[in-house]
């Protein structure tokens, strides 16, 4: 099993992450005629969500909702740290009542750090090296949702649809009032729910471990960072090569594990391929792909 000693030291952080709406085909996107005339204001507003896994054990917080096509909200997973939200990459919306996050990460510090070269700490990146991105551990996780009914948040058209800015309209025990002084307060939805994430498959614990793996390749030495820090390098823009698929893992034999990373060089397809012994924790390179995408220098 994946060991859990990087458990303690998972940084507590409370980060807003932006909700991506399923079948969107750009941010800002407003509600259809179609969805404005259907949509009825109900007589209690309500949010149902989940904490999935993804391919690569990140978990992902799914739901639906009542509220109207365009709604923007926010999530605040409460234990650990997603990575980080570039400005402007996207609104927070809901479509067709339901959301979805993008993926979501731990992160951990990096026991290797520490030995980084003076080269290695004057890299541009060498931020990003501080911390480390792994699987949420399986268990709860208090997940707070954040809506505000104004025109700061959201579009007139989805304010149309609640019955006007402020949300005064709105019942429901995921709401409250913004000012408790008035009787005519304005109102947001606020709701935190303690959501289960399922244990890590086998096939993403296999990744994880490949992925923090830090090999010796003969004649170079041992890697200055782990596999997926290598990888990432070789996928910088400029490099000729691109992700395509992506990582993937399938079983093998007893606790053996096939880990691939499927990308593009050129124009052509490409893999690198690992093993992972989920028994014995003991990571392979196997074709000349990985062993080249194993190994950094340490400058």
């Amino acid at each position: 099993m994946l060991r859990d000693a990087w458990l303690p030291q998972i940084k507590i952080w409370n980060a807003v992450l932006p909700v991506l709406a399923l079948g969107l085909s750009g941010c800002g996107q407003t509600p259809s005629a179609e969805s404005v005339r259907r949509y009825a204001l109900p007589d209690e507003m309500t949010l149902e969500a989940e904490a999935k896994r993804g391919t690569e054990g990140e978990m992902v917080v799914t739901g639906s909702t009542n509220f109207p096509d365009g709604l923007k909200l926010s999530i605040d997973v409460e234990s650990g740290r997603p990575p980080k939200v570039i400005a402007g990459d996207g609104e927070v919306l809901v479509r067709n009542g339901t959301f979805h996050t993008r993926p979501l990460w731990a992160e951990v510090l990096n026991k290797d750090f520490k030995n980084f070269t003076p080269e290695m700490k004057a890299w541009q990146d060498v931020a990003d090296f501080k911390f480390r991105r792994r699987p949420f551990a399986p268990g709860r996780y208090a997940v707070h949702f954040t809506a505000a009914f104004t025109g700061g948040w959201q579009d007139k058209s989805v304010l149309d649809l609640l019955g006007g800015s402020g949300g005064k309209a709105l019942r429901g025990p995921i709401l409250r009032t913004t000012d408790n002084d008035v009787v005519d307060s304005d109102k947001m939805l606020d709701c935190t729910e303690s959501l289960t994430l399922p244990a890590l498959s086998p096939e993403a614990e296999a990744i994880a471990l490949v992925k923090a793996s830090v090999l010796t390749v003969p004649g170079q030495g041992r890697s200055a960072i782990d596999t997926e820090g290598t990888v990432n390098d070789f996928m910088k823009p400029g490099s000729g090569l691109r992700p395509r698929n992506g990582w993937s893992a399938s079983p093998k034999e007893n606790h053996l594990y096939k880990v691939i990373f499927d990308y593009l060089s050129g124009n052509a397809l490409a893999q690198a391929e690992w093993s992972a012994n989920l028994a014995t924790q003991e990571v392979k390179y196997v074709n000349s792909n990985a062993k080249l995408m194993s190994w950094s220098p340490s400058y």
